[in-house]
Formats: structure tokens, sequence, C-alpha cells
């Protein structure tokens, strides 16, 4: 996975005085980087590049270039094993990854990967949760925010919020995204998409939720509302549940990327990945679909 960093000059005053920093940062060990999905129903998919350093200049086609295309991924649950096939999939960037077309992912069991490049193996195991079934969900417009903008005001803005109950045994992590149908083409996730049930173990708990937006469109600060949904969307809501170590990879690059930058205090991303970085996650899936009402439906009340 690719981070996309905002570094900003830091300017230190003292009596007056200024002094130039230089941070010499070196050039980091070359490891390849693995983001692989096993989710309930579904075949398995990886993405599969090549770590960079700190500073170095980020762009669409500098991604691209730092992609593994001549991988050989293989994935195991014990009884069956398949080679992924390399393929160009349009919708969700990096655009190449390798997919499954044998395995589905069930709930309950253990799926191992190997990556083969060149002499270098990679290998890591997750296995699916049993997913956590939602009580409800639904959309809550927020009638009192205005943005000055008199067709999406018309509409209205608000939050998802979904109900559940979780188990009664203490260590059940979750992810969630959402997608608006006609608008999203794939499932985003939401900033601090990740939790865990520490505080809520066996309890009745609601939360809400923003929509989630492509990472690799940045939101002006005068379309702010973007993050919100409006009446009218058709939310589809995917939440997952996920084992320990998937949770602090996702935990901990969210972390990571809200850090501040490199005078910040340094957050290591978890891994899961034998002689790599990134995460091989399993996923148990709930999904539920709310239509948004309009803010005169809500103002009707």
């Amino acid at each position: 996975m690719k981070k996309i960093f905002y570094i900003f000059s830091t300017l230190i005053l003292f009596v007056s005085c200024e002094k130039d920093i230089t941070v010499d940062l070196p050039q980091p060990e070359e490891k390849y980087v693995v983001e692989g999905y096993i989710e309930q129903y579904q075949h398995p998919y990886v993405f599969i590049s090549k770590n960079s350093a700190y500073f170095e200049e980020i762009s669409l086609s500098s991604i691209m270039e730092k992609m593994v295309l001549d991988a050989e991924v293989t994935v195991s649950d014990g009884f069956t094993t398949e080679v992924l096939e390399l393929i160009y999939d349009s919708l969700q960037f990096p655009y190449y990854k390798y997919v499954g077309s044998t395995i589905i992912g069930e709930a309950g069991k253990k799926y191992d990967l190997t990556i083969k490049i060149g002499s270098e193996v990679l290998t890591a195991s997750t296995f699916i949760p049993n997913p956590v079934q939602l009580d409800s969900i639904k959309y809550i417009c927020e009638t009192d925010y205005e943005i000055g903008n008199d067709t999406i005001d018309s509409l209205g803005l608000g939050f998802l919020w979904f109900y559940f109950t979780d188990p009664d045994t203490l260590g059940n992590y979750y992810k969630m995204y959402t997608k608006v149908l006609g608008e999203d083409s794939i499932f985003y996730p939401p900033f601090a998409s990740v939790s865990e049930d520490k505080i809520i173990n066996n309890q009745f708990v609601e939360f809400s939720t923003y929509r989630g937006q492509d990472p690799l469109i940045e939101i002006p600060d005068d379309e702010y509302y973007k993050w919100f949904f409006k009446g009218g969307d058709t939310i589809i809501f995917k939440f997952q549940t996920i084992d320990v170590r998937t949770y602090q990879f996702w935990y901990t690059l969210e972390m990571d990327n809200s850090s501040g930058g490199p005078f910040s205090t340094p957050i290591t991303v978890r891994t899961n990945i034998d002689g790599g970085l990134g995460i091989w996650g399993g996923y148990g899936v709930f999904i539920d679909t709310t239509i948004a009402k309009l803010k005169n439906d809500f103002l009707a009340k």
C-alpha cells in the first residue's frame, strides 16, 4: 500500500534567531509490500509493490512503476491450492492485482498466502472470523447544518448510524466501508475505519460514520460536505469482522497517516507478512443498505 504524505516546512524561532534543520534519512532497505484480501463469499486478491523512501516524490505514475507484475502468488485453504492470475482492474487503483478464481472465502477457515519473486519468498496466514450481524442501520439528517449550497442544503446532509450487539467474548475487531450507489465504483473506508471491543464487549452499541472517500482524490476545503451523505443517497454499508493482526495493521497505518509528518512521534506500522511488509487479511462480511431521507422528510416529523 502506498501513502501520500503532506510535508510542511518547519521554522524554529528562539530569541529572534533562525536555525536551519537538515534531516538526513538513510535510504531504506528495498522490501516488497503486500496488500491482500480474502473476504467471505469472494475470491482472494493481492496487490504487490516495492517500498520507497520517505521523501521520495509520489505520483500515480511512480506508484505504478513500483508494482510487481512478475510474482507467483498462491493461496491455500488447507485442501485446495491455487495460483492467482494477474489482471488489470480499471476500477481499483493501482489497477494490477493478482486474483483467484477457485477458492472462495468462508467464515472460520484459515488461508495461507505464498509469494515468490525471483529467489525471495514471502508468506502469511490469516483466517476469516464469523461475521457480526448489525441490528439495523439508518441515515440521520443534520437538519440545522447548512453549507450555502442551495441544491445540497435542500437535500440535507447527515451521517450513517449503525447498531449491533458485540459478542460476549472479548477480542472482536471490526472494519467498515461505505458505498453510494451510482456514485462510488467500489467500497471506500472512512478514516478511523477499524475498532475493537475492549470497551463495548457484550454490549448493545450505536455508532455513526461519515462517507468513505477515494484516497487518491483530495477534497478541497470548500467541498468538505462531500464527507457527509446527502438526502436521496442509496447507502451500502459493509461491516467486517477481522482478526487482531489485521486490526493492528490498519489501526497503526491510520495512526501513521495522521501523525503529522517526519517530526512527530514515529509509529511502526504492524505487518503479518513474513519476508516483507503489509497485510494478508481475512474479512467476515455483513452488508446492509438504506436510502437517505430528504431533509424535508425529517423536518416534517
